[in-house]
């Protein structure tokens, strides 16, 4: 048999196997590498084979109704990553999966845990045994469970990992936390490991909010906020706290002041305690004047 000398020699069942593991901004850089994968990526065909062959069988059975003529690459896109997002030397938990199905999977069992090796060994065999939503919904909740021993809440776990990866298949969802046991911790993580989300803002976790600080600096991002510091247009500091600079509020009354009475700068200052002070001085000195 001869080698293919290039990808669009491939036959399809292995151009679908190569094409699973990258982003969906992959997929777009790679149809303006010529009018074969430009018309390739069109194929609503292949996008339909590429979703039964990435997360199993029960994508006919739970999807294959609802998706619209034509709407399977918008289903796809939405339930792969964008693209890959960089390794940092915090080395979460996260960042070794990045396809979304196998994100969530990782925030919802390493959840309340410490995340030590012994977690991320038993994520990690979890998701080699049962690598898709079909398989994570085809065994009894007791072979899955007993895999997750280790992990505690094994119940509560699974029932939401089994919930999950039904509602990825068969709902139109926008964000994780329509999911069942998923909730702004794992949408944080999803749109920042999946999606390309690099801001700051409404962050809450302290490692994700850490990593992002790693991702904006190494960019060349300078401006972005230092270890210590928080996100300006928040107001928050790096553990997701509220702070206020101080004389924020009386700087907040002074301007409701003006606003309310009609008044200048100078003439709400004559109504503060220091300019009450200065006033009273100035007029000492002019009586001895």
């Amino acid at each position: 048999m001869q080698k293919p000398n290039s990808l669009e020699e491939l036959p399809r069942e292995c151009l679908i196997t190569v094409l699973q593991a990258v982003g969906i901004i992959d997929w777009g850089n790679l149809s303006l590498t010529s009018k074969y994968f430009n018309k390739l990526i069109k194929d609503d065909s292949l996008w339909k084979s590429l979703a039964v062959a990435k997360w199993g069988p029960a994508v006919e059975t739970l999807a294959a109704q609802r998706v619209p003529n034509g709407g399977w690459l918008a289903y796809c896109s939405h339930r792969m990553n964008l693209t890959a997002a960089p390794k940092s030397p915090l080395d979460l938990g996260q960042e070794q999966f990045q396809d979304p199905w196998e994100h969530l999977v990782c925030c919802i069992l390493c959840s309340r845990t410490t995340g030590g090796p012994l977690i991320r060994a038993t994520i990690n065999n979890f998701i080699s045994c049962w690598p898709s939503p079909t398989a994570v919904l085809a065994p009894t909740e007791d072979v899955l469970i007993e895999a997750i021993n280790p992990l505690g809440l094994q119940i509560n776990r699974i029932r939401a990992l089994r919930s999950m990866s039904n509602d990825f298949l068969a709902k139109d969802w926008l964000s994780p936390s329509e999911f069942s046991g998923c909730g702004k911790f794992t949408a944080d993580s999803w749109r920042i490991f999946c999606r390309g989300h690099r801001s700051l803002e409404d962050v809450e976790d302290k490692n994700l909010r850490k990593y992002l600080y790693w991702v904006l600096n190494s960019s060349g991002n300078r401006g972005s906020e230092g270890p210590n510091k928080g996100d300006k247009r928040t107001g928050r500091t790096k553990d997701g706290k509220v702070t206020k600079k101080k004389g924020d509020a009386s700087k907040t009354r002074g301007r409701a002041e003006q606003q309310k009475k009609g008044m200048g700068s100078s003439t709400v200052r004559r109504y503060t305690a220091r300019g009450i002070k200065k006033d009273f001085r100035r007029r000492t000195r002019s009586s001895k004047e």
